[in-house]
């Protein structure tokens, strides 16, 4: 997801931005939507000066497809362990196996959501950046 921002801060190599946002108000079944002003402190990649309208890099879409797989897999596991439980259990002699494979869906369910988030924890998130400055002659 990319957002524009002005710069109204310089501190090195990092700058603040004033980004205006889009939120929705109320309980979200209307089309009520307000802005809200908030200020974020990222890298200057572009060497953008003050007051410079900027292309702000964010990380909502990382933060997405990272929940979005965690959940996935999560699903996942749980079926093939209960599916594979439902196949084993019953030619170990285990009668009444649908606990048991319950059970296993579950372990392996934990077992990959886990995973995934060990996974994800040695990849941290890529900071917010500052991409590139707009041409304030562009419509």
């Amino acid at each position: 997801m990319q957002e524009t921002g002005i710069v109204t801060e310089l501190n090195g190599n990092m700058a603040t931005l004033k980004v205006i946002r889009k939120v929705p108000i109320g309980c979200g079944c209307g089309k009520a939507i307000t802005t809200e002003e908030i200020f974020i402190e990222v890298k200057n990649l572009c060497n953008a000066k003050l007051n410079d309208e900027v292309v702000l890099g964010s990380t909502h879409d990382e933060l997405r497809y990272r929940s979005t797989i965690r959940a996935c897999g999560t699903v996942f596991a749980f079926i093939l362990g209960a599916a594979a439980g439902e196949l084993l259990f019953p030619h170990l002699g285990v009668s009444f196996y649908a606990p048991f494979s319950l059970a296993l869906g579950i372990v392996l369910g934990v077992f990959a959501f886990l995973a995934i988030n060990r996974h994800f924890r040695k990849q941290p998130l890529p900071a917010q950046a500052a991409l590139a400055v707009l041409d304030p002659a562009s419509p």
